[in-house]
């Protein structure tokens, strides 16, 4: 299979699931069943100024890049400041939390592998009862990350020369 889609931001909505679970949380999917995927849901995620999603576990596992703006994450027992450029995976069933830190909205991309369900069909997603997303934290260690899958990525990284390069619109930049 291959797809090919535009995002928009016209296209966030508010999802279901996370009905009386979140403030100012939207999302867009990219790839789902909807576009002929079978295994894979791709979204982009966005929480507002001042917006959480509350502490949750899913039976599907999750990964995300951080897009833009600045959240408070919470994984399992541990809280971090996290912002553009870093990314992570959540195993299936562990806890986490998602804030928005300072006064923008932050922007992810989430994979999920299998897809989650559409809405109206068997849960696979459980809010922890009694807990909330956490409001501070610091940026990770990343020396001492005990376990956590955290990491981060920018344009840096990118060895210079056109190896692996690839400019707006699809050609190979000129050395």
């Amino acid at each position: 299979m291959h797809f090919f889609g535009r995002f928009q931001d016209s296209t966030l909505r508010a999802h279901p699931v996370y009905a009386g679970h979140s403030a100012g949380y939207t999302q867009a999917p990219l790839v789902d069943g909807a576009s002929g995927s079978v295994h894979t849901g791709l979204s982009i995620e966005q929480l507002a100024a001042g917006g959480t999603l509350e502490p949750h576990v899913h039976s599907y596992e999750e990964s995300f890049y951080v897009l833009s703006g600045q959240a408070v994450v919470r994984l399992g027992e541990r809280d971090y400041l996290l912002t553009a450029g870093d990314y992570g995976l959540v195993k299936v069933g562990s806890p986490h939390a998602w804030r928005t830190y300072g006064t923008g909205p932050v922007r992810r991309m989430r994979m999920a592998a299998p897809q989650p369900k559409p809405p109206g069909q068997e849960r696979d997603t459980f809010f922890i009862r009694g807990a909330s997303a956490p409001a501070t934290a610091s940026p990770p260690d990343w020396a001492h990350l005990d376990g956590t899958m955290l990491s981060h990525f920018d344009v840096s990284q990118i060895p210079p020369g056109y190896e692996g390069r690839i400019v707006a619109g699809g050609s190979k930049a000129s050395s």
